[in-house]
């Protein structure tokens, strides 16, 4: 494998595996999964959601389904 097949793989890895954000949300669509605050936070988390939510994981939720707390 070339560097340039490795990067190339890389990038479509990458490209297939969203992680948070937009991106979830799209995923989550093409599951046919609600597209709620809750179900973002049980489908990011499967072992679990914090408890308490900390801040910083707080900021990852997309704005369009952010619930006040």
């Amino acid at each position: 494998m070339t560097k340039s097949d490795n990067e190339s793989s890389n990038e479509q890895v990458g490209s297939t595996r969203p992680t948070g954000g937009e991106p979830m949300l799209e995923l989550m669509k093409a599951q046919g999964l609600p597209l709620t605050q809750e179900q973002w936070l049980r489908f990011n988390y499967p072992e679990g959601v914090p408890d308490p939510l900390p801040a910083e994981l707080w900021a990852e939720i997309p704005p369009k389904i952010r619930e006040p707390f």
